[in-house]
């Protein structure tokens, strides 16, 4: 129930302000060092990422695809690890901001429990807030989707949106420009983790990705302590 609440409000509160910003947020926020990890499988590619100044903008076409992940861990314990984000518009385009328990064994991804942001090219007003917090007995990743619709004027594949994960070792909040849109008590992590940020392609979307897709373009990135 207090999720459908989250989603309601949030919902609301978006049809009648826009709350895209491009102004980080003051504070002890740290701005992080990205640096290119090793993509899991054959599909990456580093001629579909591209860097000016601090922003990096994550391409996909069909073929390829983009990652980067965070060069340091955060806290353990818990903190705020945030992203100002403008998804990409390609429909069959999958992208995501994400975290992960600290590399592990020399795998940096897929290390659970995560916790996502997710947006396929053509929706035009929604995201989906989700958590992968185990294993279930056919040994796959348990999943908990919450697909979140905002209002007319939520747009985020047009505008900059700041994404969040505030966690403790108690619970975690999804946040969309400091709006919470997701609450959770189960799967929560009390490692050091990273950040990642990825444009791919897939079975997600419905459509399917047959060429260079618009990029998500990522402003910045920080992360507070606990």
């Amino acid at each position: 129930m207090i999720n459908f609440l989250l989603r309601l409000r949030f919902r609301i509160l978006t049809s009648f302000k826009q709350y895209g910003s491009k102004v980080p947020p003051s504070g002890d926020f740290i701005q992080q060092n990205w640096y290119t990890a090793t993509w899991a499988h054959k599909n990456y590619s580093k001629s579909m990422e591209s860097y000016d100044d601090d922003i990096a903008e994550l391409r996909a076409n069909g073929e390829e695809e983009a990652c980067i992940i965070t060069k340091e861990p955060q806290d353990e314990g818990g903190g705020s690890t945030k992203a100002l984000i403008r998804f990409s518009s390609s429909p069959g385009a999958w992208s995501g901001f994400w975290t992960i328990d600290d590399v592990k064994d020399g795998m940096p991804f897929n290390i659970l429990p995560e916790y996502d942001f997710e947006h396929c090219g053509s929706w035009i007003d929604r995201v989906t807030a989700t958590l992968h917090w185990g294993k279930n007995y056919k040994d796959k990743k348990q999943t908990s989707y919450n697909r979140v619709k905002g209002g007319r004027k939520f747009r985020p594949t047009k505008y900059y949106y700041i994404y969040e994960f505030d966690w403790n070792p108690y619970r975690l909040k999804w946040k969309i420009n400091g709006i919470t849109i997701r609450y959770e008590r189960r799967g929560i992590s009390t490692n050091a983790r990273r950040a990642v940020l990825s444009c791919s392609f897939g079975e997600y979307c419905v459509r399917p990705l047959n060429s260079l897709s618009e990029p998500t373009s990522i402003l910045w990135f920080m992360h507070k302590k606990r």
